[in-house]
C-alpha cells in the first residue's frame, strides 16, 4: 500500500543527484516538491536543499500548507542566508512568495504518532534564474537564462541555446517590418495546433519551425513546450510502430528529437540515426538533400554515395518549380558539413556547390521573391548558412516580399503544408 506521495517534477535535461546525507540535493532550476499525507508517513521529518550558483537568484512559492498539529511539532521552515521562514499551524497560513540568492532548505517536521484519515502536507513550486533577468532591456536566452542586449549579435554564443545569434548572420531581422512579420507567423503557426493533439502529423515539423524562429527552446521550463515535445515523442513512437518509414520521415524525426531535448540514437531503444544512414546506402536512387542535412546535425559521417547524389542535385537542369528547392536543400546540407570539423569536398562538389550558390541569384525577381514563397524561404535560408555568404543578392528585398505574404499563412495550413510536399518528390 501507498502511504505517502512525494513528487519532484525536474524539467528539461536535468538530473536530480542521490540523497546527501540528510537532506535531498536538488539540482534542476524549475521543480515542485509536493508532499501530502493520505494515512501516515515514515518518518517525521524531511529536508530538501536547493544550490543556488553565484551570479543567480531562486524564487519559491508556497501554495499550500496544512498541519496537522502547531509548532514546535509540527512545522515548515524554509531558509537561506538571507532570511527564514517558518509556517505553523497559528500562523493561518496564506500563499507565501519568496526570493533568495543563496542556498535553499526546506525543512519539513510533523508528529511521529500517525492520524488515520487525516490530510495534511505541503506543496512548494520553485526556479532559480539569472540575475541578468531582472535588469530591463536584458535579452531572455530562456524562462531561467538571459544575458545584457550588449552581448547580442556579437559573433559569440554567450546563451547555451545560441538564441543570440539567430538571425543575425545578415542583419534581416534589423529591416522594418521583419520582427513583427516573424512575430505574426509564429502565431499564426500556434493558432494552428489543436489543444488535443498538436499539428497531427506535422506535429514534428512545428516544434522545428518553432526553434527555427527563436519562439521555443524545449529546455524544460515551459510547460506548453514541454506539451509540444512529448506530443511530438508520441507521434514518432507510433510511427516507428509502422514495418517501414521513408528518409525524409525519418529525417523530420531526427531534427524533431535533436531540438526537443531527445536522443536520436537512443529513441526507446531505436537508432535513428543508424536507420536513416543504412536506408541511404542501401538505395539505388537519388536520396533527397533533407537526409544528408539530417545526419549532418546528428553528427554522422555521410555514406560514400553522398557526393553522387549532391552532384546529381545539383546539376540538374529540369525545370520544375521543385528541382530549385532541391537544390537549396542540397547546398543547406553542404552547408552544415562545411561548418563541421570534418568537412571534405570533393572538387567538382565544391565546384558545383560554389556555381549553384551564385546562380541561384539569378532566380530573384523584381519584387525580391523567387518563385511563391516556399522556394521563397527556403533559398533565403541558403544564402544565410552558406560558407562564405553570398554579397551582392537583394537580401532586404526578399525580407520584404516574405514579411508582405503573411496573410497567405491565413488562407490555410493546406496551402503552405502542399508546398513542404515538394521536397519529398525525391528520394
Amino acid at each position: 500500500m501507498k502511504y505517502i506521495t512525494v513528487i519532484f517534477l525536474l524539467l528539461g535535461c536535468h538530473f536530480v543527484n542521490s540523497q546527501s546525507e540528510g537532506c535531498e540535493i536538488l539540482h534542476s532550476p524549475v521543480g515542485f516538491i509536493h508532499l501530502w499525507k493520505t494515512m501516515r508517513f515514515y518518518k517525521n521529518y524531511y529536508c530538501w536543499i536547493t544550490p543556488v550558483p553565484t551570479g543567480k537568484f531562486i524564487q519559491l512559492k508556497v501554495n499550500n500548507v496544512t498541519l496537522r498539529e502547531d509548532c514546535p511539532d509540527s512545522f515548515v521552515k524554509i531558509s537561506s542566508a538571507e532570511n527564514e521562514d517558518l509556517i505553523c499551524k497559528s500562523s493561518k497560513f496564506k500563499p507565501l512568495a519568496i526570493t533568495a540568492l543563496s542556498n535553499v532548505t526546506v525543512e519539513y517536521n510533523l508528529e511521529q504518532e500517525d492520524y488515520l484519515g487525516q490530510e495534511f502536507g505541503f506543496h512548494l513550486e520553485y526556479i532559480i534564474r539569472d540575475i541578468e533577468c531582472v535588469n530591463k532591456g536584458s535579452f531572455k536566452c530562456s524562462n531561467i537564462s538571459c544575458i545584457p542586449q550588449a552581448e547580442v549579435c556579437d559573433g559569440i554564443k554567450d546563451c547555451e541555446n545560441g538564441a543570440d545569434e539567430i538571425g543575425c548572420e545578415t542583419g534581416v531581422l534589423s529591416l522594418s517590418g521583419v520582427a513583427e512579420a516573424r512575430k505574426k507567423a509564429v502565431s499564426w503557426l500556434k493558432k494552428e495546433r489543436l489543444p488535443s493533439w498538436g499539428w497531427r502529423d506535422y506535429t514534428p515539423r512545428g516544434v522545428v519551425a518553432l526553434y527555427l524562429a527563436s519562439d521555443a527552446t524545449f529546455d524544460g521550463t515551459v510547460l506548453e513546450e514541454e506539451l509540444m515535445a512529448k506530443e511530438t515523442e508520441i507521434k514518432i513512437a507510433v510511427s516507428l510502430l509502422r514495418s517501414s518509414l521513408t528518409n525524409c520521415e525519418l529525417s523530420m524525426f531526427i531534427h524533431a528529437l535533436l531540438v526537443t531535448c531527445h536522443d536520436p540514437r537512443d529513441f526507446y531503444g531505436n537508432n535513428l540515426v543508424t536507420r536513416l544512414k543504412e536506408q541511404v546506402e542501401n538505395s539505388q536512387n537519388v536520396s533527397h538533400p533533407i537526409s544528408y542535412l539530417a545526419l549532418c546535425n546528428a553528427h554522422e559521417s555521410w555514406p560514400p554515395k553522398a557526393d553522387s547524389d549532391l552532384e546529381t542535385i545539383l546539376n540538374s537542369s529540369l525545370e520544375y518549380p521543385f528541382v530549385k528547392d532541391l537544390q537549396a536543400m542540397a547546398i543547406l546540407a553542404l552547408s552544415c558539413k562545411a561548418n563541421s570539423t570534418e568537412s571534405s569536398f570533393t572538387s567538382t562538389t565544391s565546384r558545383l556547390y560554389k556555381h549553384i550558390s551564385e546562380n541561384l541569384k539569378s532566380f530573384q525577381i523584381q519584387d525580391g521573391s523567387f518563385g511563391n514563397l516556399h522556394t521563397t524561404a527556403l533559398i533565403t535560408q541558403v544564402f544565410s548558412s552558406r560558407v562564405p555568404k553570398i554579397p551582392f543578392w537583394k537580401s532586404g528585398k526578399q525580407a520584404i516580399h516574405l514579411s508582405s505574404k503573411m496573410e497567405i499563412l491565413e488562407r490555410g495550413k493546406e496551402n503552405t503544408i502542399v508546398k513542404v510536399e515538394n521536397l519529398r518528390k525525391i528520394e
